[in-house]
C-alpha cells in the first residue's frame, strides 16, 4: 500500500529534490503540493513547483500557494544566496534552468490549499 504525501514547501533546491523524489518514488502516492514563501516570494515557490513537477513528469499535480509570509517574523528574502528564482545562480540567461523548467511547465490557477489537504486528512488519518 503506498502512502499518500501532500508536500508542504518552499520549493528552492532542497525541495526541488524531495518533489522528484515523491513523484517518482513507487511507494508514494503524490497528492499535491501547497507552497508557502522561503527563501524567496510565494510567487517564485509557486512557479517553481509547478515548473519542477511538470520537468519531473507529473505536470497534473495539483499545486497551491499558501501563507505568503512567515506568521512570526518579517519575511526575509535570500535571492543573494539562493538565486533570484530561489533555485541558485542566474536564472535569467537563455540557457537557464529555471526558464527550461517554466517552458516545459503546465502552468495552473493557484487556489486555496484548504480545498486540496481537507478531503485527504479525514480519509486518511496519520
Amino acid at each position: 500500500m503506498s502512502t499518500r504525501v501532500i508536500l508542504d514547501c518552499d520549493p528552492g533546491i532542497d525541495d526541488a529534490l524531495a518533489i522528484a523524489f515523491a513523484i517518482g518514488h513507487p511507494g508514494i502516492e503524490f497528492t499535491g503540493i501547497t507552497t508557502v514563501a522561503g527563501n524567496v516570494g510565494l510567487a517564485k515557490t509557486t512557479a517553481n513547483a509547478l515548473a519542477v513537477a511538470s520537468f519531473a513528469g507529473a505536470p497534473g499535480v495539483p499545486v497551491t500557494a499558501g501563507c505568503p509570509a512567515p506568521l512570526l517574523r518579517p519575511a526575509l528574502d535570500a535571492g543573494h544566496v539562493h538565486g533570484d528564482s530561489g533555485l541558485g545562480g542566474d536564472r535569467t540567461g537563455p540557457g537557464s534552468i529555471l526558464r527550461f523548467l517554466r517552458k516545459k511547465a503546465l502552468m495552473t490557477q493557484s487556489a486555496p490549499p484548504a480545498p486540496l489537504v481537507r478531503p485527504s486528512v479525514p480519509a486518511r488519518p496519520a
